[in-house]
């Protein structure tokens, strides 16, 4: 379901086994999005099928300013939120499941004043991925903030940044700066777990600040590359 919209609100939406990126925001101005609830739960492997469903994205916001997106539910395989560009945007009180985290993807363009606040991510491969595409154009990312997100059952990373995606060599044409995480709090599983995943291009890191960010139980160590300065890793 593509939205592109202006001075609008859309609520109270049940959406079911969406076969595709289940809601795209696109380039939407002054836009609140309450109460939507996404279920593709028939796409996790041995419900139907015998493997993940692919690209289930529960909101692509592309574009656009003035968007806030509260008080929803994401069950699915891919992304419970992922920005694609736009400015001035806020995710709060989102409950995640089964997801890829709340994320970035940014191939060019400029990305600023973007919040993600008091929200849950369970079960997920992730829950904060920010990536930039090293096959890309020119861009930036300033001004993100994540603050009290809770997160259970996370099999991958807590927390992956990386100036790579989608591989090889790390490229400073998106620089990622006065990047914000406090009260990240919870736990992961499995043996591949990672807590903090960190790829950056010499000078394409800045002005980071982590605060109150506690994970338990991730098997793997941190793997990091050009941490800007004042970052534990």
């Amino acid at each position: 379901m593509r939205i592109q919209v202006e001075n609008s609100t859309v609520k109270d939406l049940n959406i079911k086994n969406c076969p595709n990126n289940c809601v795209v925001l696109s380039k939407s101005t002054n836009l609140l999005v309450t109460n939507i609830n996404i279920d593709n739960y028939d796409g996790y492997p041995g419900v139907i099928g015998a493997k993940d469903a692919k690209n289930t994205d529960g909101f692509d916001v592309a574009g656009g300013s003035g968007i806030e997106e509260e008080n929803s539910v994401v069950i699915n395989q891919d992304d419970c939120v992922a920005v694609n560009g736009g400015s001035n945007k806020v995710f709060e009180n989102l409950r995640c499941s089964g997801s890829h985290g709340l994320s970035f993807s940014i191939k060019n363009g400029d990305v600023s004043d973007i919040q993600f606040l008091n929200s849950k991510v369970e079960y997920s491969n992730n829950v904060i991925h920010i990536k930039t595409h090293n096959d890309g154009d020119m861009g930036s990312i300033k001004n993100v903030l994540y603050k009290n997100i809770e997160f259970t059952g996370i099999d991958k990373f807590a927390i992956s940044i990386q100036e790579n995606y989608p591989s090889g060599d790390a490229k400073a044409n998106i620089p990622i700066t006065n990047l914000t995480l406090t009260n990240i709090q919870g736990t992961m599983t499995g043996s591949n777990s990672m807590a903090l995943q960190i790829v950056c291009a010499q000078g394409g890191c800045a002005d980071w600040h982590f605060t109150d960010v506690s994970v338990s139980g991730a098997k793997k160590s941190n793997t990091c590359q050009e941490v800007p300065s004042g970052i534990s890793c």
